[in-house]
């Protein structure tokens, strides 16, 4: 019953990825094949933490590719908004450790990882969706 019931916590905090919002990202399609798979908290922990990783790969890999597509001036810009996100995502985390994951307990463990996850995917998601519609814009 405990672990269904994070299944379904982790699919229902889950956003879909694309533009269009209309298919899930591979990160999250593999994630929940992973979850799905899964017989024991910890292994649902280590599928969210996979998908946190592959997720921090898409910050650098689209940070990158803006850099293509922006002026100095405008990626210089982009780069100050990452140190600041980064900054947030630290006092971030350490609220989700002191009020979620310290309180003890596998469902806090497990609830504090989707959450450290889910800030580096929406992060993520928002390099993605300024990638996309600068890298379409007419020239």
């Amino acid at each position: 019953m405990k672990k269904l019931l994070i299944i379904l916590f982790l699919i229902l905090i889950t956003p879909i990825f694309s533009i269009a919002k209309e298919e899930k990202h591979e990160i999250e399609k593999e994630k929940e094949i992973c979850i799905s798979k899964s017989e024991y908290n910890y292994q649902i922990r280590e599928c969210v933490y996979k998908a946190h990783l592959k997720w921090e790969k898409e910050i650098e890999k689209y940070i990158k590719k803006l850099e293509k597509v922006t002026t100095e001036e405008q990626y210089k810009l982009i780069l100050e908004s990452q140190i600041a996100w980064e900054e947030t995502y630290k006092k971030d985390k350490k609220v989700i450790k002191e009020l979620i994951f310290d309180h003890g307990g596998t469902i806090y463990y497990d609830i504090a990882s989707v959450e450290f996850q889910q800030l580096v995917k929406n992060r993520a998601e928002f390099l993605f969706e300024l990638y996309y519609i600068l890298s379409h814009e007419e020239k």
